[in-house]
């Protein structure tokens, strides 16, 4: 089995005891809108995307797995005679709470709040009609509840 390689990034603007785990292939739009706690792990192949008007907020050791989309923005599409591409962009802010996992391949859109001590279970798909409940578990696209942390 081969060795995994983790970098650990730090930046001005972070300190000693906050540490950012980025594994390869990430892609952060917007960097300067996105903050991190400490000790956040991305796994390989997260896509993140964020804006001065819409920015992402991760607190304090998050779990985020590998392929994990998590995007502030989408376009408009319901008009017919209007190239979807020519519609209003929708926005809103996305807020991680402490302790948080988020499963591989799930996607968490615009105006999602997640709050502490939650798991998203792989696959799951998180939008800003959620409302989710601190220590619980949930799974799925539609999401549901599956059961609570001890």
């Amino acid at each position: 089995m081969g060795s995994r390689k983790v970098r650990n990034i730090t930046t001005e603007k972070t300190t000693l005891d906050k540490v950012i785990h980025l594994f390869p292939g990430i892609c952060a739009y917007g960097s300067q809108y996105i903050t991190l706690g400490k000790n956040v792990s991305f796994n390989n192949y997260c896509h993140v995307t964020a804006t001065k008007e819409s920015p992402i907020i991760i607190s304090d050791d998050v779990l985020i797995g590998l392929f994990v989309v998590i995007n502030t923005g989408d376009h408009g599409f319901e008009k017919l005679d209007v190239k979807i591409r020519d519609q209003e962009y929708k926005r809103g802010t996305i807020f991680i709470g402490k302790d948080v996992w988020i499963g591989a391949s799930s996607v968490i859109l615009r105006g999602s709040i997640i709050p502490d001590k939650c798991v998203i279970g792989a696959l799951s798909r998180v939008s800003r009609n959620s409302k989710l409940l601190p220590g619980h578990i949930y799974a799925g696209n539609p999401l549901r509840l599956l059961g609570f942390r001890k």
